[in-house]
Order: structure tokens, then sequence, then C-alpha cells
């Protein structure tokens, strides 16, 4: 339906149109009489007339509000364009010109020393120099005279790219019209604005010039990469052969599913990026660096991860990145699969970023899965994640950026346990255990205990455990010996041990996991997980709750335990490794000495095997790794039996295989010979019969 408006309504339009950006009324009402425009009554325009003219305007849908700048508008997007272009066919370019450095001199009159409008003015002026032929110096020349006080190159985005002109860009000159392309690139590929859309499709009408800037060539190498057009890509790169060309070709490989073909272009790209730079990061931009640890990711084994983590602190600028931000949300969720951390309940679900790092953190936590990642409860969370998700979904497809799409959809369906699509670098649904038991494949003595001398004092060290073998207090207690023997053992401070120069061997291992709190240079405390490893082989060590009874303290191995219920084949391992503790509880900043404990001491499970025996395993990176990957139990067809044969092979040295109901591992004789163990039990001897792990057979 067509909309009529008056001559003042019309005339007041093309005015808005001239000063493009948002701006007050006021603005209006200078370019109109620098222009020299009258009412339809043949007067100068009056603010009552302008505000009349307006309200019209704004009826009429033409003229928007800025949201957040009570009494700024300007012209909607639909008519903004066509407007300028009215007016531009209006006027002559010195008329406008003249017309907007009065405009800016009756603002700079009204505001000594710091023009009001100095932003919006700038913005009409470099548009209107732009796109009517004005070259970058000629623009130098103005910005000195009128000493507006912003940049140019500040201004040419919300100038120039805002509201591109296709029809006038064979006017523009070269340098400006490499500028305004740059620009409209970098708002396309990095902010996924799809108001700079115009500008891409402009470019794609162009014919391929053979010595095409760099500055132009790879930022729309980038946009073609992300809109999943590979074959214009390597097109356009064609015998480019630069670190930065090799990196896009890499990122198209990365597309592909090409994983190890694109770790080896990405690496030295980046490495000789690294000599030409002299930078250690930040060689290339976000959204291309991130596929290389991707492409690392997704071929699983534990020195992928370790390359991809090393690769992601130094993008962090950090040793120890919050797993909050971006890049260290990488890093984190590495550890986490590695089992070296546990999850931070607040990463991967931050909405607060970059685009890209929503599509990042929906990636990983994916990546993780639902069952390390619990899926998040509180609703004005959830509300604000699928609100965001929405969006950028919204933006994706407004770019065409087909494969980012893709992949933040397949990222959500995996994680609610669908299938993963082709080239994906997550596996998931029904087939995730191929790509566990791929991963397992990869992954490739108990100190003796010293005879302690006669003495009239020795430390006993109690320790008390947790129902699931954690490491509750490891308690230091002194014992003396009289005519009856060894006496009541009694508490002995820490700060006292801390101090002390006077100890046995094993004793003095264990004061060195003693440390002072930061800050407090007379409290103690006990690193209990440096200190239970020392434990291995101590001569003196009792159980809180039976403390007339000395224990054995060993080093372990866990087990996977193998076993068929008719269908499918279930490994479990034990003991498993414990869930992480309430974040709630215990908090302790990031490098502390108190923090690094608690890490620790989720790698260490204590079993107590008999009264007189306990048995401390720790769990090496590669075996938390693996039960990550198991997620503690893992079912496998029973097709897959060959498969789950050579993986229990390369997991044989990292954990005893206890299974009846696979094909033995190695041939072994039989041996005859029974097998005991005689250890101390108050006065006495205990003999005890130890089993050992089944062998794998059917």
């Amino acid at each position: 339906m067509a909309i009529t408006l008056s001559q003042d309504a019309q005339k007041v339009m093309q005015a808005s149109a001239l000063i493009w950006t948002w701006h007050p009324a006021n603005l209006t009402l200078d370019a109109l009489g620098a222009l020299n425009m009258k009412q339809a009554n043949g007067k100068a325009f009056t603010h009552a007339a302008l505000v009349d003219a307006r309200g019209e305007l704004f009826a009429s849908g033409l003229l928007v509000d800025q949201m957040v700048r009570p009494g700024y508008a300007r012209l909607a997007d639909s008519v903004r364009l066509k407007q300028y272009r009215e007016v531009l066919n209006r006027f002559t370019p010195e008329v406008l010109r003249q017309s907007l450095i009065r405009v800016v001199e009756l603002d700079t009159k009204r505001s000594p020393g710091w023009p009001r409008l100095a932003r919006e003015t700038g913005i009409a002026l470099l548009r209107l120099g732009v796109y009517t032929g004005s070259t970058p110096q000629e623009m130098e020349t103005l910005w000195r005279q009128l000493r507006v006080i912003y940049a140019w190159n500040e201004l040419i985005a919300p100038a120039c790219v805002n509201g591109f002109d296709a029809d006038r860009m064979s006017g523009v000159d070269a340098r400006f019209r490499e500028i305004i392309l740059h620009q409209a690139f970098n708002a396309f590929s990095h902010q996924w604005d799809a108001g700079a859309l115009p500008a891409f499709q402009w470019m794609m009408t162009q014919p391929r010039e053979s010595q095409m800037s760099p500055a132009l060539r790879y930022p729309l190498a980038e946009a073609l990469l992300h809109r999943g057009e590979l074959g214009h890509l390597r097109d356009v790169l064609r015998d480019d052969e630069n670190p930065e060309a090799e990196a896009l070709r890499a990122c198209a490989l990365v597309q592909e599913g090409q994983w190890a073909a694109a770790q080896k272009m990405f690496e030295p790209a980046l490495k000789a990026l690294r000599q030409e730079t002299g930078a250690r990061k930040q060689l290339l931009p976000e959204t291309i660096l991130w596929m290389y640890p991707l492409c690392l990711l997704a071929q699983q084994t534990p020195n992928h991860l370790l390359l991809a983590r090393k690769f992601c602190i130094t993008e962090s600028g950090s040793r120890n990145p919050s797993a909050l931000d971006p890049w260290g949300a990488w890093v984190h969720a590495i550890d986490v699969r590695l089992g070296d951390a546990a999850l931070n309940s607040h990463a991967l679900f931050h909405t607060g970023y970059s685009p890209l790092a929503l599509l990042w953190f929906a990636l990983l936590r994916a990546w993780l899965g639902p069952k390390v990642v619990p899926a998040v409860t509180d609703k004005r969370q959830k509300d604000l994640r699928q609100k965001a998700t929405i969006t950028a979904h919204e933006q994706l497809r407004a770019c065409g950026f087909t494969w980012l799409d893709t992949q933040l959809t397949a990222a959500d369906e995996v994680y609610a346990g669908g299938e993963a699509p082709e080239n994906c670098f997550i596996g998931g649904g029904a087939q995730s255990w191929q790509t566990v038991l791929a991963s397992l494949r990869a992954l490739g003595a108990p100190a003796v205990a010293p005879n302690a001398p006669d003495k009239a004092t020795r430390l006993v060290w109690a320790v008390t455990l947790n129902d699931d073998g954690a490491i509750q207090e490891i308690r230091p207690l002194e014992q003396k010996q009289g005519a009856r023997g060894w006496g009541t053992p009694k508490p002995i401070t820490l700060a006292k041990l801390a101090n002390s120069q006077r100890l046995e061997s094993w004793d003095a291992q264990l004061v060195l996991a003693i440390h002072a709190r930061q800050g407090r240079s007379r409290d103690y405390f006990m690193d209990r997980a440096a200190a239970i490893l020392a434990l291995v082989g101590h001569p003196s060590v009792v159980m809180s709750d039976a403390m007339d009874i000395p224990v054995d303290v060993v080093a372990g191995t866990p087990d996977i335990e193998v076993t068929h219920d008719g269908k499918r084949y279930v490994l479990e391992v034990r003991p498993n490794l414990r869930a992480p503790p309430d974040a709630r509880h215990g908090y302790f900043p990031d490098g502390s000495l108190e923090k690094r404990e608690q890490e620790a001491l989720r790698a260490i499970t204590v079993v107590r095997d008999s009264p007189q025996r306990i048995r401390v395993v720790q769990f090496t990176p590669a075996q938390r790794h693996a039960i990550q990957l198991m997620s503690g139990r893992l079912s496998i067809p029973d097709e897959a039996q060959p498969e789950l044969q050579q993986t229990l092979e390369s997991l044989a040295g990292h954990f005893q295989i206890q299974s009846d109901h696979a094909t033995a591992t190695h041939e072994m004789d039989a041996d005859p010979h029974l097998r005991a163990e005689l250890s101390p039990a108050g006065d006495g001897l205990m003999l005890r019969r130890p089993g050992l792990p089944f062998r794998l057979w059917r």
C-alpha cells in the first residue's frame, strides 16, 4: 500500500537521509536550513513544523526511534538508502558538502571545545565524501579543517558499510573501496552481521583480479569458508602459497572431515606466521584459529588433546585461564576429558561473549556429553541460553553461513543424544561406542617398606576414609615406648612437625606435604594427596577406626571388569573415579595450594582390602582419560567383540583386566602353586591368600 506524505514530511525525510545515522531533531533542522529547504508555505522550517513532519513519518513507520537514546531517530532501513540516492540526485556533491560543513560549524559554535554531535556529522560527511568520489587525502584535509574529533577511519563502518551502496561503488576511490570492503568482511565473518551481506554479494559479482590485495583476498576466502563454498574458496586462493592461504585451506579440510591432513597443513602455516610476525598468539582471526584445536580434538588421542590444550593456553594469554572465558573453556573441556579436572558447573553455558563463543561452548558441551555436562535446570538461565541460540541461528542463516549453522545444530542434537552429521568432529548417538573404543586404544613398584629402628618415640599416621574411598583426614600422632611397650598415640601439631629437624626419612617425606596457609604463617594444613602417596610402604600407619591394628599401605591399579549379559559386553572400572565435590563447599582460589590438593585428591581412591591392608589407587592421566571416555561404565554390542578384544589389549598396560567373557589376551601355562601373603596383625601374623585377576577367556 502506497504511503502519501505531505511535502514537508518528504523534505524532512531527505534531510534525515543526508545525516544518515541516528541523530536528534535539531540536527535535521540544521540540515534543512543549510540545504535551503522551505515549508510548503514558502517559510523556513521551524521547530514546530519539524515536529509535525517527524510525527507524520513516525506514524507511517518511515522514521524509527533509537531505543537506547531517547530523542534520537533515523529513517527506516526500507527507505533510507533510496532517499539518500534521491538527495544525491537532487543536489550536486559540492552543495551537499558545503551544507554539511555549515551544520558542523553550527554545532561547533553551540558547543565550543567539544561539539556535541561530532560523531553524527562526521558520519554524514564521510559517507557523502566516499560515495561522491573523494580521496582519503581530501578527507584528511577536510577533517583537519573542521577539527572533527573522531578519526574518519573509526567511522567508516557506520558511514559506508551500514547501508552499502552497490550502485555507487564504481565511483568510489580505489583506496576507500578496499577499506570499505575490508570493514564489511570483518563485520560479516567475525560478528555475523548480515548488514554486510550486500558488500559480499557485490564482491562476488566482480571479475576476479589476479593481483587482488591480501587485505581483500583472505577476508573474502574466509566468508566463503563459513558459507561452505569450498570450491570458490580454493579458486580465490589459487597459486597463493602464503601461510594465511595455507591456513584457510586447512580450514577447508576441517569442514571435509580430513582431520589429520588439516593438522598437517595448519602447523607449518602457524610456524611461518610466528617467524614472520614474532608473535606467539593471535596470528589469525579467532574465526579461523579455532579450527586448529577442532581438528586435534577430532583425532581423540591424548597427545592430540594435549597439543590442543597447549595451543588454547597460548591463545588465552594465561597459564591458568578461566573456564568461563572462551579460550579457557577449551582448556577446561580438555582437562575434564583427560580426567585432570572436575567440571566447573558454571562453564560452557555463559552467553555474554561473542556469537562465536556461543558456538564453541555448544560444541564443547556436545563433545563432553550430557553425562559429564548436566543440562541447565535453572529456568532463567535456560531461557537466556535458548534465546541466545535462536539469535545465533538467525544471524548465521541471514549471512548464509550454512556450515557454521550446521555445526551449531549438530552440537545441540548430539548433546541431546542424537546422531552426529557426516564430517562432524563429535561422535554421537548409538555409534558413540566406536569413538570411545578408538580413543581407548590410543592410550598406551611400590616402595619397599624400610625397617624401623628401635627408638623411644615414633610417629604414627592415622588415616580416615569416606565410604567412597576419599581421604578425609591424615592425622599425625606421637607414640612413646615404655616398660610395657608402646603407649597410646597422642596428637602432635602440624606446626611442630613442620619445624622439626629430627625425623626418620619416611616421616620426613610426609612433612614435605605440610604447608602454611597463605598469609597465615602459623596456620598449617596437610596436602592429603601428597601425604597418602608418601605413606606407601610406611611402617607406622593405622586406620582411625582401628588404632591398634597396623596397616600396610600399597600402591594399586584400577581394574576394568568385563561382563556379558547375553547381548552386550559391559565394561566397568573399579574403583571408579569419584565425582567432584560440590563447588559451593571448600572453595579456594585458582592456583592456591588448597585448590591443587582438591584437584589431586579426585585422582586418588583408597581401597580397604582388609583390616590390615589399604590400596592407594592413583589414576594416571591415561586412566582418567579412559574413565572419562567410558563414563565409568560402557556398553558394547556383542558383534563388536574383536574390536573390544583389541581395545582391552591396548588397555592392559594401564588397568588390570578382569573378565571371563572374552578371548585370552595372552596364552599362559597354568600355575599349580598356591600364593599367600603374610602381614602383621597386632602381636601375631595374618595369612592371606590373594586372588589373581582373571585372564580373558571364552
